[in-house]
């Protein structure tokens, strides 16, 4: 695998981290690139202590508030990860504190269709292009047990007899 190209004052900490966690038996590639926007912020902020501070996450955190609730969560879990990892070198190495999102509303809200709106979606099914192909059939037939399993029981784990 590609060594990660980090380039900040904790590259070798992060290369390290990122060893650890194949070894572990964690395909790391995401963790990867989240770990890569951290290294950034670190070399743009010109960082030059052993571990992050308290103020620095601070400025990370300022710096990603644009983006979803969702994504700076796993940006911030991931830095979490690596501050742990970097306290066995330094018992005073910062950790920051999860991100606390309660209360806040989903970032898709869900949208229960009527029997009218049911009936529209498995009739537009039946016009889908390509004229001919499978397509159209499939989507119709997929509407249409949804719409039939609308109206009859569900079957759950617990329902389910092994």
């Amino acid at each position: 695998m590609k060594k990660p190209d980090f380039r900040s004052l904790l590259a070798n900490r992060l290369s390290d981290f990122v060893r650890l966690k194949r070894l572990g038996g964690v395909d790391p590639a995401n963790q990867i690139e989240l770990l890569r926007y951290f290294d950034r912020f670190l070399a743009q902020e010109r960082f030059r202590g052993a571990g992050p501070t308290p103020e620095l996450i601070e400025r990370y955190l300022i710096g990603i508030k644009h983006l979803d609730p969702g994504t700076r969560d796993n940006r911030l879990s991931v830095v979490r990860q690596f501050c742990r990892y970097l306290r066995l070198f330094d018992p005073a190495c910062y950790i920051p504190e999860p991100l606390l999102r309660r209360g806040q509303k989903p970032s898709r809200l869900p949208h229960l269709y009527a029997d009218t709106e049911i009936r529209a979606l498995i009739q537009a099914a039946r016009e889908l292009p390509p004229a001919g192909s499978l397509r159209p059939e499939t989507y119709h037939t997929l509407f249409g047990l949804l719409k039939d399993r609308k109206n009859k029981r569900c079957f759950t784990r617990k329902s389910v007899k092994a």
